[in-house]
């Protein structure tokens, strides 16, 4: 039904999407319950807030909407920053610019105005048809079927470097083996896999090792259909398993109609060290401290067995980095150095060997944003690809929507990766969508329950949700006692008390206290604090940023630009601790300012301050 024949209700009414109808712009389509909206010059997918307010303005078409009405609307009168209603306001207008079916103007102090255009003339259709899109592969983990459960390292180690090998070789739309090897046995139902990975075909098959022969039996199956593509059986000696994985690979990408790059190379190795190599690589894919410590063991015996073997020299880099980056005990001995030599040693042999970019991403403090820039740069040259590191840095530097892309790319490749998820989550929170976020991490939780800092996260988001029952249950003692926090107990508990109490004046320094050592740049504390008491009680405690800390799974400098903390940014001493921790620097060198920075102009002028702090 069109909003043009019919009223709509008062633009506060609380937006529920799916029960929204349908209406018209101007020749604009919008069907609110799929978030799609369709016109002769322009069609997208919209996210759902900013679906709300496209549907809050539409209800006082050529009248005003206040924030209020905007707040009640869309966010069901919860208080939240402007910078939420600010991101979903400009990419309503940016559809407008594209569509042209609406213009979208800010009535200052007082609210917005949408106002139709003209209706524009219809488009004659193309004389091509859209191009279809390419086939997206999801490669399952083989079944083991040697008889010895042992040898499980083995089949998920063939189903590896096949996806390694269609990787290297081809432009082939591929799944990341963190989200599909979720599937095993039982559980690879094919409408299933193909409906949460967004898949169009699945590449199942079988291992069966006896003594130096293997053999493997493969199938290619096309999800829609359910139907079997291609399929082959392979039997070979061991010594020529990467020559079979290459020959599998290219067959796939034949019956895709993908072309298959000629496959570089691979050293002779033992059968010996090709199994050292395997299993230290399956164990590194475990993310328990215990795992990636049996991995390191064995990469290290793998690169002394074969030290031309360039996956071993990029998995044993990515090892060394995971077990610093989780603070491990053993983490003291390993240092960067020691992961760049490895990293470095893997990509002078391969260029895109696997582990070896994201070990020098993770080995990069998280203070050296022109180190990281350089890094992606290098990256880029190569014809590497690391999404989610990209999207983790735009965030670090306030760069959210940028880093918006970078995450649907990370999200389109591994769903299911367990720190994918957490900056999915992260990333609703950049939208202002604090509901959604708590809801996905609270999956990564359910998925991942030993996993501290997931646990950590889950907690102090759902406090600032007001979810005060999942609070109680993710602190009873029984549930710490299964599923400890580690080094953040004491800074949730901090947290929490203090999002139901109030906070004083020494709060940063408490956070400070608490998180030691794990938080060793404290700007997630800073930021915490500084929303609450403003960014002059953070600058007033002496304590230095230590700019060589090591990257942790935390949330670090993403704090300082996310809604849940805009009381910190609007503050003008925000921009002095800017300068103290380096970002200040990177954007007056680079040009690249936050998307804060023209955000806060109703304020103070960002720029000009953060000039002035650095003089």
């Amino acid at each position: 039904m069109k909003a043009d024949s019919k009223p709509m209700p008062p633009p506060q009414t609380p937006i529920d999407l799916a029960h929204e109808a349908e209406f018209q712009i101007a020749g604009l389509q919008v069907s609110p319950a799929t978030r799609k909206v369709r016109g002769p010059r322009h069609a997208e997918v919209l996210e759902p807030r900013v679906m709300q307010v496209l549907v809050a303005l539409a209800r006082r078409r050529d009248g005003v909407v206040s924030r209020d009405d905007l707040l009640q609307a869309c966010w069901g009168g919860r208080a939240i920053g402007d910078d939420a209603i600010h991101r979903c306001i400009a990419k309503v207008r940016k559809l407008g610019e594209a569509s042209g079916a609406f213009s979208l103007e800010t009535i200052p102090r007082v609210g917005y105005r949408l106002t139709a255009m003209e209706a524009a003339p219809p488009v004659a259709p193309a004389s091509e048809p859209a191009a279809e899109p390419g086939p997206v592969l999801a490669v399952l983990p083989f079944d083991n079927l040697s008889g010895d459960s042992e040898l499980l390292f083995f089949s998920d180690g063939v189903s590896d470097e096949i996806l390694h090998a269609l990787s290297r070789n081809t432009n082939l739309r591929l799944i990341g083996r963190a989200s599909s090897f979720q599937f095993r046995g039982p559980n690879k139902v094919v409408r299933t896999i193909a409906g949460e990975l967004k898949t169009s075909h699945l590449l199942d098959g079988s291992v069966r090792r006896a003594g130096d022969r293997v053999r493997v039996s493969a199938h290619l199956i096309e999800a829609a259909t359910q139907t079997m593509v291609w399929s082959d059986r392979f039997d070979r000696d061991l010594a020529n398993i990467f020559a079979l994985q290459d020959e599998i690979a290219a067959a796939v990408a034949a019956a895709l109609h993908i072309r298959f790059a000629a496959p570089r190379a691979e050293p002779q190795v033992s059968k010996e060290a090709y199994d050292t190599f395997l299993r230290g690589a399956v164990w590194s894919r475990d993310v328990s401290l215990e795992s990636q410590v049996r991995a390191l063991m064995l990469l290290d015996e793998a690169v002394t067995q074969a030290p031309e073997l360039a996956r071993a020299w990029g998995e044993l880099a990515l090892t060394r980095a995971q077990l610093r980056y989780i603070g491990a005990p053993q983490a003291a001995a390993i240092t960067v150095p020691l992961i760049t030599e490895a990293a470095e040693r893997a990509i002078a042999m391969d260029p895109r060997a696997q582990g070896a970019w994201g070990a020098l991403y993770l080995a990069t403090p998280p203070f050296a944003f022109m180190q990281a820039e350089a890094l992606f740069e290098r990256v880029r040259r190569v014809g590497f690809d690391l999404p989610l590191a990209r999207a983790i840095h735009l965030m670090d530097v306030g760069r959210l929507r940028e880093a918006q892309e970078e995450l649907a790319r990370a999200q389109s490749i591994d769903p299911f990766q367990q720190m994918q998820m957490f900056y999915c989550a992260v990333g609703e929170l950049a939208q202002g969508d604090l509901d959604n976020a708590v809801r996905i991490v609270g999956e990564a939780v359910d998925r991942w329950p030993q996993v501290p800092f997931l646990a950590a996260f889950y907690t102090v988001w759902a406090a600032h949700a007001g979810a005060w029952a999942d609070v109680d249950r993710m602190l009873a003692p029984e549930r710490l006692a299964r599923h400890p926090m580690g080094p953040w107990t004491e800074s949730v508990r901090l947290k929490v008390e203090v999002l139901r109490q109030g906070a004083d004046a020494t709060l940063f320094a408490k956070l400070r206290a608490a998180e030691t050592p794990m938080a060793a740049s404290h700007v997630e504390s800073a930021a915490f604090a500084g929303h609450l008491l403003g960014a002059a009680a953070v600058l007033a405690d002496a304590a230095p940023v230590n700019l060589h800390a090591i990257r942790r799974p935390e949330l670090g400098m993403a704090a300082l630009f996310l809604p849940l903390y805009e009381g910190f940014r609007r503050d003008p001493a925000f921009a002095a601790y800017c300068a103290k921790i380096g970002l200040a620097a990177y954007w007056t060198q680079t040009g690249a300012w936050p998307d804060c920075a023209g955000e806060l102009s109703a304020h103070y002028d960002f720029r000009a301050a953060c000039r002035a702090a650095l003089a």
